[in-house]
C-alpha cells in the first residue's frame, strides 16, 4: 500500500513538472507574440496628463519676429498677439509662398544685397538689319512723247546730278516739226486752232517759253529739249546718240537720294511693337562715328511664311548723301515700357512734316510740301523732332537740362542761340565764381555744403574751403550726405531715435530698420549729447519717413527690379521680399521682357519694397535644402549665429 502511494506521488511530482515546463513555454510565447501591445500599453499607462495652457504661444501677425508665453500686445504695432501651439508652422501671409529667416552670419557670408523696388524709364531695343534702297515716291523715268531721232544727250553716263527743269536730250521729231508749222499757220487766224496747236506742243514736253519763242521768231523747232522732273541723280540710262525713239520709250530713271529707304524685317513676336512714325537709329559700317535717324514709314499687314518676319519700311534723310543704295545697315528700333510693365503696342498718333528746311510744315494728312515740294514724312505726333534734324541748346547755364526744338533760334530758358543736334558740343566755360565747401580731410564721403560734423570721425567739425562751381559739383555728386550732420552749436537739438535700437538715431524723422515699421521718436538733447549719439549711430539703420518728391517723368515708368533679383523656377518667377532685417518672403511676380539688367514688373511688387538683388539663388537655395527655414518661422533665434 505505502509502495502504491509512493508511486502516485512521484507520477504527480513528474507530471507537475511537465505541466510547468509547458506553461512556461506558453507563457514565453504570448510574451514573444504580444510585446509590442504590452510595450503600446505600457506607453499609454505612463502618458503625461492633457496639454495645458503652457504649450501654446502668442505672436504678432503683422511682425512675426515677436513671440511671447504670455498674452501680451505687440511693441512694435500694438496690435494683440495671436495663439497658436508651440512649434506650429505660422501662418504666411496671402501671396507669400514662403518665409525664410538667416542670421545675420549667414547673411553676411551670402552676401545678401538688397535694392528697393522704384519706377525706371525702360525701353525695348529691336535691333535687326536692312538695306537701303530708293525711295520710289521719288522716283522719275524719262519716256520721249514723241517719235523721233536721238541727236544729243546732255547726259551721257548715269550717276550725273541733275537738277529740275534741266535738260537730258536734244530730241528731233518731224510730228513736232508739223505741229510747229500749224501752230504758225494759225496764228493769223486764231481762235480754237491756234490753241489746239499751241496744247499740243505743251503735250510734247514743250514749255510755255519755247512755244511763246516759236511764235516771236516766225521759224517751227525741229528739236525738242527732254527736261528732268525732278532734281536727282540719273541712275539708268537706255539711249546713246543716234538711237530712233518711239512715243513712250524709257530713256532716263532719275531718282532723288535725299531721303532713302532702309528695309528691315522684324521677327513676328516684334511686330506689334512697331508703329508708323516710330523713331530708328541706323549704322553703318562705313560711318561707324555716325548714327543716322528715320521714322518706319509703312510695315507690311502680312507675315512672310517662310521666314515669320515682317518687313519694315523706314524712311531715312540724306541730305549729306552718305547713304547709298544698296548699302548694309543696322538699325534700332525702341519700344517705350508702359506704366504697367508692358511695351507700348498698337498705332499712335501721326503727323506729316517736310525736311530741316521747312521746319514749319506740319499736316494731317500725307502729301507734299506747299514751300518746297517735297513728300511730307509721318512722324509721331509726340516727336517735337523733324526728320531731318534738330536744334539744341548746351549753354553751360543749364548743364543738366538741354533744351531741344525743331528749329533754329534762341533757348527759351537763357537766350542763347540754338545749335545743330550733330554740331560738336562747344567747351562749357567754368565758372568764375566761388563756391564754399565743408569736408573732412580724411572722410571725403562727409563733403557737403553747410556746417556740420563728420560722423565717420566722431566730433570733427567740417572744415570750410572754397573751390570752383565745377568742382563743388563734382565733390558733392560723389559725397554721401548721410555721413554727416548739421552742426548745432550750443543750442538744443531735436534727435530722433528708436527707443530699442540706438544706432538707428538720426537727426531728421524716419523708420526705424531693425524694427521694420516703427516710426523715430522725437527727443530735444543738448547739443553736446546729440553730436555724441549722432557719432555712434549708424545711418543705414534707418530710412527717411517721407519719400524724396518723384520725378514726373516717372510717373508713367514702369516698377524695375535688376534681372538677379528674379529666379525663374520654370513654372513661375519668384523674388524674395524683405520683412525684417535677416526675414524674407518669397512671392511670386509677374515680369515683362528683359531691358538691359532690368526686368518690368508687371504684377507681385510694389513701389518701395524691398527685394534680394544680391545673393537670391542663395536664399533660396537655404529654403530648398533647409525646409524648416521655409516652413518654421524661428522667432529670437536670429540675433545668434
Amino acid at each position: 500500500m505505502k509502495t502504491l502511494l509512493r508511486r502516485g506521488l512521484f507520477g504527480l511530482r513528474v507530471l507537475l513538472v511537465r505541466v510547468r515546463f509547458v506553461g512556461l513555454m506558453l507563457a514565453v510565447a504570448l510574451a514573444v507574440a504580444y510585446w509590442d501591445t504590452a510595450l503600446h500599453a505600457v506607453r499609454r499607462l505612463n502618458r503625461p496628463p492633457p496639454a495645458t495652457a503652457s504649450d501654446v504661444e502668442f505672436f504678432c501677425p503683422m511682425d512675426p519676429q515677436i513671440v511671447r508665453a504670455e498674452p501680451a500686445s505687440c511693441p512694435i504695432c500694438g496690435m494683440p498677439l495671436s495663439r497658436r501651439a508651440k512649434g506650429a508652422p505660422p501662418e504666411l501671409p496671402r501671396g507669400v509662398l514662403a518665409r525664410v529667416q538667416l542670421t545675420p552670419y549667414r547673411v553676411a557670408l551670402a552676401d545678401v544685397g538688397m535694392i528697393e523696388v522704384t519706377r525706371r524709364p525702360l525701353e525695348v531695343a529691336i535691333d535687326t538689319v536692312g538695306a537701303v534702297a530708293i525711295d520710289e515716291r521719288r522716283l522719275a523715268r524719262i519716256a520721249s512723247r514723241v517719235r523721233g531721232r536721238v541727236d544729243r544727250l546732255f547726259v551721257d553716263f548715269t550717276g550725273v546730278e541733275v537738277r529740275e527743269g534741266e535738260p537730258l536730250v536734244w530730241l528731233y521729231s518731224q510730228e513736232l516739226y508739223t505741229t510747229a508749222r500749224e501752230l504758225l499757220a494759225a496764228r493769223a487766224a486764231g481762235g480754237p486752232v491756234l490753241e489746239a496747236a499751241r496744247r499740243r506742243l505743251l503735250l510734247w514736253g514743250l514749255r510755255p517759253a519755247q512755244v511763246e519763242r516759236i511764235l516771236a521768231r516766225g521759224e517751227p523747232e525741229t528739236h525738242v529739249e527732254v527736261l528732268s522732273p525732278i532734281s536727282g541723280t540719273v541712275v539708268s540710262k537706255t539711249v546713246v546718240a543716234g538711237d530712233y525713239v518711239d512715243e513712250g520709250t524709257q530713256m532716263y530713271t532719275v531718282a532723288d537720294l535725299s531721303v532713302l529707304w532702309m528695309i528691315a524685317r522684324v521677327y513676328e513676336d516684334e511686330a506689334p511693337l512697331v508703329h508708323l512714325g516710330q523713331p530708328v537709329e541706323i549704322r553703318a559700317s562705313a560711318y561707324p562715328e555716325r548714327t543716322f535717324e528715320g521714322h518706319v514709314s509703312f510695315v507690311d499687314p502680312t507675315i512672310d511664311p517662310a521666314t515669320r518676319t515682317v518687313g519694315v519700311r523706314v524712311d531715312v534723310p540724306n541730305g549729306h548723301g552718305l547713304l547709298r543704295p544698296g548699302m548694309s545697315v543696322r538699325a534700332r528700333l525702341r519700344a517705350p515700357v508702359g506704366p504697367d510693365g508692358v511695351p507700348a503696342r498698337g498705332q499712335v498718333e501721326v503727323v506729316y512734316r517736310c525736311c530741316s528746311a521747312c521746319p514749319d510744315v506740319l499736316s494731317r494728312e500725307p502729301g507734299t510740301c506747299p514751300q518746297c515740294a517735297m513728300p511730307l514724312t509721318p512722324v509721331e505726333e509726340r516727336a517735337a523732332l523733324g526728320p531731318g534734324g534738330a536744334w539744341e541748346c548746351r549753354c553751360p547755364m543749364h548743364p543738366d537740362h538741354v533744351v531741344r526744338s525743331d528749329r533754329p533760334g534762341p533757348c527759351p530758358e537763357c537766350g542763347a542761340p540754338l545749335v545743330r543736334e550733330d554740331a560738336p558740343a562747344p567747351p562749357q566755360a567754368t565758372t568764375a565764381a566761388s563756391v564754399t565747401l565743408y569736408e573732412c580731410p580724411g572722410h571725403p564721403e562727409a563733403t557737403r555744403d553747410t556746417p556740420g560734423i563728420c560722423l565717420p570721425c566722431g566730433t570733427m567739425e567740417l572744415i570750410p574751403r572754397e573751390t570752383t562751381a565745377d568742382e563743388a559739383r563734382a565733390l558733392l555728386a560723389q559725397a554721401r550726405p548721410e555721413a554727416s550732420a548739421p552742426l548745432a552749436g550750443d543750442a538744443d537739438v531735436t534727435l530722433y531715435e528708436c527707443p530699442g535700437h540706438p544706432e538707428a538715431t538720426r537727426d531728421t524723422p524716419g523708420i526705424c530698420l531693425p524694427c521694420g515699421t516703427m516710426e523715430l521718436l522725437p527727443r530735444t538733447v543738448a547739443a553736446d549729447e546729440a553730436r555724441a549719439r549722432l557719432a555712434l549711430a549708424r545711418p543705414e539703420a534707418s530710412r527717411p519717413l517721407l519719400a524724396p518728391p518723384r520725378d514726373p517723368a516717372l510717373a508713367h515708368a514702369p516698377l524695375a527690379v535688376p534681372a538677379d533679383a528674379v529666379i525663374d523656377t520654370g513654372g513661375r518667377w519668384i523674388a524674395y521680399v524683405e520683412v525684417s532685417p535677416g526675414v524674407y518672403d518669397a512671392v511670386e511676380v509677374v515680369v515683362g521682357p528683359r531691358v538691359g539688367p532690368w526686368l518690368p514688373v508687371v504684377r507681385g511688387l510694389r513701389e518701395g519694397q524691398r527685394v534680394v538683388a544680391r545673393g537670391a539663388f542663395l536664399v533660396d537655395a537655404e529654403a530648398r535644402l533647409n525646409p524648416a527655414a521655409a516652413s518654421i518661422y524661428f522667432g529670437a533665434s536670429g540675433g545668434g549665429r
